[in-house]
């Protein structure tokens, strides 16, 4: 095994696609539950192909940090990453650390990410100040302020009505001005904290703002089969980094395609009880994954890839319905004696333990 592994380090460059998912729980996948989860046939299919991580642990159960974690390989305490970056933060991960794109750059990876970077949104801090050649997402997480295309939201009791300059749903809900509005405990009401809207950026220029959510994902696959297309065409390795925006509140996937009915539909409170929105949003993910994979194949790069898929923090108790199956990682006597998160933003299990392939 090691005179393999000098063979492969001296002789050959295989690709790397890292893919992360937001927020999500080690029970939302067949591969870890089969008996509760069928949302995931393309990544349930990978399974068969390759290896399945079942005591993986993310750096930290909350967002920046962890990813710094995952892109660096140091914990927060070494990189002074130890919280999430917020609208107004004026920091981002320092020039100082070396990310994995920092690495294979210089050893002629072309190297790409699409998604949410989250590791500081100031111009000295963006992907491109970090090894990355190409980049398509936002800088800060979708839910950093207001947006014409909300999802649902615990937090945002009217969210089908949450648009920037007023109106409902893209300008077509019942209810009008700001009195539609719900209170800044909704990050993407109009009253929203950050008094601004999330941006989309390619490369360092932003190209949309506010971003819109239900084109978001497709947009973000679209990115990987150019990329992976471009760099076979000019026969480089690459490395792509596909942070998804899944599966984070509020919940952002393509609801006219995967749930049947307009956002700013009057029935689109009504739709199903239970997980309904959360498993829609799961399966846009596996489709997502699905479409990578597949450009992966059509160009014959299956067996020169590694591919590593995984998530950057656990799902939240606190978002109910709308928020990750951490199972069989609960935590219940934490839960049932002191009332206390076991998920995201907590040390216990549930909080870091990911899924893994």
């Amino acid at each position: 095994r090691q005179g393999g592994a000098r063979r492969l380090h001296r002789g050959s460059r295989p690709n790397v696609v890292l893919m992360n998912v937001d927020d999500t729980g080690w029970g939302d996948y067949g591969f870890n539950n089969p008996a509760k989860s069928r949302d995931t046939p393309h990544l349930d299919a990978l399974r068969s192909e390759g290896m399945r991580f079942t005591d993986l642990h993310a750096g930290a159960s909350v967002c920046t940090p962890s990813r710094a974690a995952l892109l660096t390989g140091r914990v927060g305490l070494r990189t002074s990453v130890v919280g999430n970056f917020m609208p107004y933060s004026l920091g981002g991960l320092p020039s100082s650390e070396t990310t994995i794109a920092t690495l294979l750059r210089p050893a002629g990876y072309a190297t790409g990410m699409a998604g949410k970077w989250h590791l500081g949104h100031r111009a000295r801090f963006l992907p491109r100040a970090h090894g990355f050649d190409r980049f398509l997402g936002l800088a800060m997480s979708h839910d950093y302020g207001c947006t014409d295309h909300p999802g649902p939201d615990t937090n945002c009791k009217r969210w089908a009505q949450q648009t920037c300059g007023g109106g409902g749903g893209g300008g077509g809900g019942a209810l009008r001005g700001e009195s539609s509005a719900d209170g800044p405990e909704c990050p993407i009401s109009r009253r929203n904290p950050w008094g601004s809207s999330v941006p989309l950026y390619v490369d360092d220029a932003i190209v949309e703002q506010p971003v819109d959510h239900r084109t978001l994902h497709g947009r973000y696959a679209a990115f990987a089969a150019s990329f992976v297309a471009s760099a076979a065409a000019a026969g480089r390795p690459f490395f792509l980094y596909m942070a998804y925006s899944h599966l984070h509140t509020p919940l952002v996937y393509d609801i006219a395609r995967y749930g049947g009915t307009a956002i700013n539909s009057s029935s689109s409170s009504s739709l199903e009880a239970g997980r309904g929105h959360y498993s829609r949003a799961v399966r846009e993910l596996d489709n997502s994954v699905g479409h990578t994979v597949g450009a992966l194949r059509r160009l014959g790069l299956s067996n020169t890839t590694l591919l590593l898929f995984t998530g950057d923090n656990g799902g939240g108790d606190f978002q109910c319905s709308y928020g990750g199956d951490n199972a069989p990682y609960l935590g219940l006597w934490q839960r049932r004696h002191d009332g206390g998160s076991t998920g995201k933003t907590s040390t216990w299990e549930g909080g870091h333990r990911e899924p893994g392939l």
